[in-house]
């Protein structure tokens, strides 16, 4: 697992190496699912301008860190990855992560006191952990957060499912375990961790159809 991120990563490392800022978005915006994840934050942000700390887990060379960075100034920010690694290419770009915190951690055991972060982002990584982790790992995001949660899955009830998993992700990503989950498996552990879904957003309109879903839960 770890050889496939850190080849990945090497991949997309030219993302930062130049100096105009839309040229990068522009590429950002090329990325699968990218534009469910903007539609998200702005519309987070738009509703509340009180946000003031943020953490992005499994943050990769740190995509989802520059469309924070590049939408508003945080007293604290921080991007936490399994990978040293990965971390290193957007940690040596401080025009663009300067006000970044990065950490090498594990979603499991994430090194953070209760409610420590406004807001809690974890995009394209929770289908890539064992799956008998991933109630542990939703139980330390929910800890750490105080407001607001981002979580993404890959929907367990899209109709698609069993042709993406027998034939699609089969030859994608042999390397990397998959795991579905379903909206109502995280409803459950989250809901015990006093939070409530507020919104799900996915490719399209009908939940059932999208392979991936962006869930926002709030803390009651």
């Amino acid at each position: 697992m770890k050889t496939y991120f850190h080849r990945d990563a090497l991949e997309y490392q030219q993302y930062y190496e130049g100096n105009d800022i839309e040229e990068i978005r522009r590429k950002l915006r090329r990325r699968n699912d990218w534009n469910t994840y903007t539609s998200v934050l702005d519309a987070l942000f738009k509703n509340d301008d009180t946000i003031d700390s943020a953490i992005d887990i499994g943050c990769g060379i740190g995509n989802v860190l520059f469309e924070l960075v590049w939408r508003k100034k945080f007293a604290t920010i921080v991007g936490v990855d399994f990978l040293r690694e990965t971390m290193r290419i957007p940690h040596e770009q401080p025009r663009y992560f300067g006000s970044v915190q990065f950490l090498q951690g594990d979603v499991v055991h994430l090194p953070f006191t209760e409610k420590s972060f406004d807001l809690t982002i974890c995009f394209n990584m929770l289908h890539h952990i064992y799956e008998d982790d991933v109630p542990k790992a939703l139980e330390e995001l929910a800890r750490i957060t105080k407001k607001y949660l981002l979580v993404e899955i890959r929907n367990k009830d899209n109709v698609l499912e069993p042709w993406y998993e027998n034939r699609s992700l089969r030859k994608k990503y042999s390397q990397l375990p998959q795991y579905p989950l379903s909206l109502s498996e995280v409803q459950h552990i989250l809901g015990y961790q006093g939070f409530t879904r507020e919104r799900i957003k996915g490719r399209l309109p009908a939940t059932w159809m999208c392979r991936r879903l962006v869930c926002v839960y709030i803390r009651r």
